[in-house]
């Protein structure tokens, strides 16, 4: 690797390095926590912990950085946001304690797809982690 590869890369890991320790302050006692950005109102809302679209994107940038690196630290990472999610999910399938914009609810619509994704993606990974290579 030349020099500035190895100075990029070193700028990469110390971005991806702050980005793991912000959303580890951005966890509460039920899961990830944080504003909204509110298209209606034009600003930012804290709703606290939420199980919504969010935990996609959580889920599949711990499962990215996993398969990069083979790191098992981001599989974990990653189970762990799974597991706020079984924990707020109702027998009838939907994501308790969250809903863009309106505050704790029900979460429905494209926020159970996004957390059903994720979980499926989830799950893929962790079957994926448990068979011979």
């Amino acid at each position: 690797m030349t020099n500035a590869a190895t100075e990029l890369q070193q700028r990469i890991n110390v971005a991806v390095g702050d980005l793991d320790c912000w959303l580890d302050t951005m966890r509460g006692l039920r899961g990830y926590t944080g504003p909204i950005a509110d298209w209606w109102q034009h600003g930012f809302t804290s709703m606290g912990s939420l199980l919504d679209w969010r935990y996609e994107g959580i889920i599949a940038g711990y499962l990215h950085l996993w398969r990069r690196t083979g790191n098992g630290r981001w599989l974990a990472k990653a189970q762990w946001a799974g597991d706020d999610l079984l924990a707020g999910q109702s027998p009838t399938g939907y994501f308790a304690h969250g809903a863009a914009g309106g505050g704790p609810t029900t979460v429905s619509g494209s926020h159970v797809a996004a957390c059903a994704a994720a979980l499926l993606e989830l799950a893929l990974a962790l079957r994926e982690s448990r068979s011979p290579v």
